[in-house]
C-alpha cells in the first residue's frame, strides 16, 4: 500500500479561506465534469501526535478546477467523491499547499485544538448553549491526485468568520447579537487555551462557521515550534493587549495577562508513562520511514530498539553515526530523518504492529562485535525455524549463504568462509547492549 506522511518546513502564512454565501446549496456543477482515479489515504483518528496510517485505496473524485479560497500557503478546493453507484457524494474540501507540504503540524495542531475544546465545553459546563459548543474539523484523509497531495476534510455550510489570526489581530467585522456571541467565545476559547497550557501556547488563527473551527494555529514560547504558523510570543502579547475579557472568560475565572510581562510557563505534564499504559499489551509500535514515492519501509531491528528507547526515555532525537561522523539526525518528535551529508530529509510514521513472540534478534560476529541482521534475514530466519528447519539457504547481498542454526554459524556457499551467529533475547523497552553498526537502512551507532 502507499502511504503519506507530512513535510514539516517553514511557511508563514495559513490558508484564510474566503467565505462562502450565507445558504450554500448542494454542489454546483463542476468545472471539471468528468471524475479522475485517485489514491486516497486514510490515517487512525485515534492516534493524536502523529499520523499512523490504516489504509490507502483506488477512489474516483471529481475536484473544481478553480479553488474556492486561496491564502499565503494554501488553495482550497471543493471536491467530491463518487459512490459505489456512482453517484456524487457529499462535498468536500480539498486544500493543496502552494509551496511545501506541512500535514504533520496541521493534523497534531487540529487534534490539540479539540482536546482544549473539550476542556472547554466542561469548564463552561451549563453556561455554554449546547449550539455554542466549541468543536473543530478533525481531518485524517490525504488525497493522491494527479502526483499532488491534499488535505480533505469535511466542508462547513454557512458563513465562515475569522476571528482572530497567526500574529494576535482581533478581528472587528460588524456582528449579528448570534455572530457576536460566537466572536467573544472564540477570544474566550484563545484566552481560555493559554491558561491551560500552562502559559506554554495560545489557539489563534480561530476561524470557521460559527464555533466549528477549522485550521487554527497553535502559537507558543518558541517560534516555529508548532509549525509555520508559530509565530512566537509576540503574538501572544500582541492578542493579549487587543483582548478584552467578555462574559465567558469572567465565567470561566481566567486571569487577565498583562502582554508587557507574559507569565513564565508552567512545566509541561510528561504524558509518554499514561500514552505506553494504554497500548494493548499484545502491540508495539513500528517505525517505518518513506521513500521518494512515499512507499513505508520499516527500520531494521537495532533502530526498532534504538528509536523506543530514546521514546520512552524522553528523548526527541537519535543519532546514527557511521564511524566517528554523524550521519543522520532523527527527529521523533517531528517524525524527520535527516542527512547532515546530503541534506536529503526522509520522513517518518509510526504504526502499531502485532508483537512477535519471542521477540529475539539474530546477530552476527564481524570485527570481534555483534552485529544484528536486517529485518528480511531476520523474518526468513523466523519463518524457516517455525516448519522446523535447522539449516536454511538465505540470499543477501546478491550472495548465497547456509545459516545452521544448530552448529551457530553463517557459511558463505561460495568462499565456504564462515562466521558466528547467536541469538539474543531483549525485552522491547530496551536497547541491545552493544549497538550495532550496518549498512543498510541507516544502521549504525546510535546515540
Amino acid at each position: 500500500s502507499i502511504s503519506v506522511v507530512s513535510l514539516n518546513l517553514m511557511n508563514p502564512f495559513r490558508l484564510h479561506p474566503v467565505p462562502p454565501s450565507p445558504l450554500t446549496p448542494p454542489i454546483r456543477s463542476l468545472s471539471r465534469p468528468c471524475s479522475k482515479e485517485a489514491s486516497l489515504h486514510t490515517y487512525n483518528l485515534g492516534v493524536k501526535d502523529t499520523m499512523e496510517l490504516v489504509r490507502s485505496e483506488i477512489v474516483q473524485v471529481v475536484l473544481e478546477e478553480r479553488p474556492f479560497g486561496s491564502g499565503g500557503c494554501c488553495e482550497a478546493f471543493h471536491c467530491s467523491f463518487l459512490t459505489t453507484d456512482g453517484e456524487l457524494g457529499p462535498r468536500k474540501v480539498a486544500k493543496k499547499y502552494k509551496y511545501k507540504y506541512d500535514f504533520h503540524d496541521d493534523y497534531v495542531n487540529s487534534h490539540l485544538g479539540q482536546a482544549i475544546a473539550d476542556q472547554f465545553n466542561r469548564a463552561m459546563g451549563p453556561h455554554l448553549p449546547p449550539a455554542n459548543r466549541v468543536e473543530f474539523v478533525l481531518w485524517n484523509q490525504i488525497l493522491e491526485l494527479d502526483s499532488r497531495l491534499y488535505s480533505v476534510e469535511e466542508f462547513l455550510p454557512g458563513t465562515f468568520t475569522k476571528y482572530n489570526n497567526i500574529f494576535g489581530d482581533v478581528e472587528q467585522p460588524a456582528y449579528t447579537p448570534e455572530e457576536k456571541v460566537c466572536c467573544d467565545l472564540a477570544a474566550a476559547f484563545s484566552h481560555f487555551s493559554f491558561i491551560r497550557s500552562g502559559y506554554e501556547y495560545i489557539v489563534l488563527d480561530v476561524q470557521g462557521v460559527s464555533t466549528t473551527f477549522t485550521d487554527v494555529a497553535l502559537v507558543s514560547r518558541k517560534p516555529s515550534q508548532y509549525g509555520y504558523t508559530d509565530t512566537g510570543p509576540a503574538a501572544i502579547q500582541a492578542f493579549f493587549k487587543k483582548h478584552h475579557c467578555n462574559q465567558y472568560c469572567i465565567k470561566l475565572n481566567l486571569p487577565a495577562i498583562d502582554p508587557t510581562s507574559l507569565p513564565p510557563p508552567i512545566e509541561e505534564r510528561d504524558e509518554r508513562s499514561s500514552q505506553s499504559s494504554t497500548m494493548e499489551p499484545d502491540t508495539e509500535i513500528q517505525w517505518e520511514w518513506l521513500d521518494k514515492e512515499h512507499r513505508a519501509h520499516p527500520f531494521d531491528t537495532d533502530m526498532q530498539l534504538a528509536l523506543r528507547a530514546a521514546q520512552e526515555a524522553g528523548r526527541d532525537v537519535v543519532k546514527v553515526s557511521i564511524g566517528d561522523a554523524t550521519q543522520f539526525i532523527i527527529d521523533i518528535k517531528t517524525g524527520q530523518s535527516f542527512n547532515l551529508h546530503t541534506g536529503e530529509c526522509r520522513h517518518l510514521h509510526k504504526r502499531t504492529v502485532k508483537l512477535r513472540e519471542p521477540p529475539c534478534l539474530l546477530q552476527m560476529e564481524m570485527d570481534g562485535q555483534w552485529h544484528t541482521y536486517d529485518s528480511k534475514v531476520q523474518g526468513a530466519v523466523m519463518a524457516g525455524m517455525k516448519t522446523g528447519k535447522r539449516q536454511l539457504d538465505i540470499e543477501m547481498n546478491g550472495r548465497p549463504y547456509v545459516f545452521d542454526l544448530d552448529a551457530l554459524v553463517q557459511i558463505n556457499s561460495a568462499t565456504k568462509n564462515s562466521r558466528r551467529i547467536r541469538f539474543v533475547v531483549f525485552q522491547s523497552e530496551h536497547a541491545p547492549s552493544t549497538p550495532a553498526t550496518g549498512n543498510g537502512n541507516g544502521n549504525g551507532h546510535f546515540a
